[in-house]
């Protein structure tokens, strides 16, 4: 019984691996990678055409392949990683100051362009991981000191 359990377990690991593109590997001529990325966890901001706006662009700018963030107005370059991958980091040089109730200063972004399955369809996918830090709460309940908050986007 367990042999035939262990078979079936990789017959149906082998079929859904066959049913599915191999994982592409990303780098900063991959032309996928490339336009426009709409945010996945903001239901609240829509364009005309009623589809998620667009929070981030990777483009080419002076010879050199970047991440362009709208809501953080930070262009950033990209690097790229023997995984396939396409890493960034930026730590704010300024020392910001806010010093109202709810406000933060950005401390720093950082994140990668990775393949994502979509539909059976691997599509480029960007996590970005803001470094902010709140300094005075306005609300019982709201975030306190330095936070991590993610941002997941999917090209358009």
């Amino acid at each position: 019984m367990k042999t035939f359990v262990v078979t079936l377990g990789l017959m149906l690991s082998l079929a859904a691996s066959a049913a599915n593109p191999p994982m592409p590997k990303y780098n900063l001529a991959s032309g996928e990678v490339y336009g426009e990325y709409e945010e996945l966890t903001n239901e609240w901001c829509k364009d005309t055409e009623d589809r998620p706006c667009v929070a981030g662009e990777v483009k080419k700018e002076n010879g050199q392949v970047v991440l362009y963030l709208v809501d953080f107005d930070r262009t950033i370059p990209l690097k790229p990683t023997a995984a396939g991958r396409l890493v960034f980091k930026w730590e704010n040089p300024k020392d910001d100051d806010c010093d109202d109730p709810g406000c933060w200063n950005l401390l720093g972004l950082s994140g990668v362009i990775y393949p994502k399955l979509k539909a059976g369809k691997w599509v480029p996918a960007l996590k970005v991981f803001a470094r902010k830090d709140y300094p005075f709460p306005d609300e019982e309940g709201a975030p306190e000191g330095e936070v991590t908050e993610i941002y997941k986007y999917n090209k358009r």
